[in-house]
């Protein structure tokens, strides 16, 4: 059984680290629960009343519906440990422009003082829906693309998605579909595969790391390239994207919070290992797939993500909740 951390003491600490940077918190409210399906005591510890005092600054009407519409923002997008309202805040600067993005430190496919044009939520064609990303940013040449798939909490506490047998099923690259092989889940005693929701779905093979997702992905940039969205030679880059516990997140003389710590370090050490291991595989298709454009896969800790974008002084000191 895969180890797991403890939701409330995680919460509770993302609470508090969040209560230390917010300096208008002292006026802020939670979320009052009547009738809902979700848990009452969750949204009423961690969940605002009013979205926008989980964000930088107040979202547009455009952009709400670009999230998801009423239903994301008024629910779990008010949370504290919302990653959708983490991308919002990682990314959203006024340095520049909310629209726009400027990188000023160099990492692999994004170049030091260069400005980008940012897209939320950006679709791409997987089966007969689309499969969206985060976050995007692309340079004003066109040159560079960047999407980002974004974790917060999701990694902690909980298990990687399953596998449609659809996608099994229909006509994609065989070299996608063997790497979606390679990651669901065999019983032992027959070496079949391990269905779940009325053998409609494969369960993942991985304990951390959401992997069908990020093929899901994959197989959108394959098939945006299939319907020219890309030019050939264009810079294409999937950042998985994940948030690290700071360092002083937990109490190391609370012997819980303690506890919570040591199960952390174990948790990440095995999630970037799957990544790793993902990436490997992806390289190995790679060629046959993409051989005409610069796509590469990598992971990036949230610190590492802020520390490559241009952002005022407010900005950093509001982004310290997350690192």
């Amino acid at each position: 059984m895969a180890e797991r951390l403890n939701r409330d003491i995680l919460y509770s600490a993302i609470k508090k680290r969040w209560e230390k940077y917010n300096p208008m918190n002292s006026g802020v409210t939670f979320y009052k629960c009547k009738t809902d399906k979700m848990n009452s005591e969750t949204r009423e510890k961690y969940y605002l009343a009013d979205v926008n005092d989980n964000f930088c600054y107040e979202m547009s009407s455009n952009l709400e519906e670009k999230f998801g519409g009423a239903n994301e923002i008024n629910g779990k997008m008010r949370a504290l440990y919302s990653s959708s309202a983490m991308t919002y805040n990682i990314f959203t600067s006024k340095k520049i422009s909310s629209d726009k993005v400027k990188v000023i430190k160099s990492v692999d496919g994004l170049e030091s003082n260069i400005i980008y044009n940012l897209r939320f939520e950006e679709p791409l064609p997987a089966l007969s829906t689309h499969a969206k990303l985060d976050a995007c940013i692309e340079s004003e040449d066109k040159s560079t693309i960047v999407f980002f798939e974004m974790k917060m909490r999701e990694w902690l506490i909980g298990g990687p998605s399953s596998l449609p047998k659809t996608y099994m099923d229909a006509n994609i690259p065989s070299q996608i579909k063997g790497l979606f092989e390679k990651y669901i889940k065999i019983k032992k005693e027959n070496n079949k595969p391990v269905t779940i929701e009325n053998d409609e779905k494969f369960k993942c093979s991985n304990d951390y790391f959401d992997v069908f997702q990020i093929i899901k992905h994959v197989l959108g940039i394959y098939n945006a390239i299939q319907n020219e969205k890309f030019p050939k030679g264009k810079k294409i880059r999937l950042v998985i994207g994940y948030w690290t516990i700071p360092d002083d997140l937990f109490d190391d003389k609370n012997p819980k919070q303690n506890k919570q710590k040591v199960k952390y370090g174990n948790i990440k050490k095995q999630m970037e290992a799957e990544i790793e291991d993902f990436i490997k595989n992806f390289n190995g298709i790679k060629k046959e797939l993409f051989k005409e454009y610069d796509f590469k896969i990598e992971r990036m800790t949230v610190k590492d993500i802020v520390d490559c974008l241009d952002k005022t002084e407010e900005e950093e000191e509001y982004l310290k909740r997350y690192i």
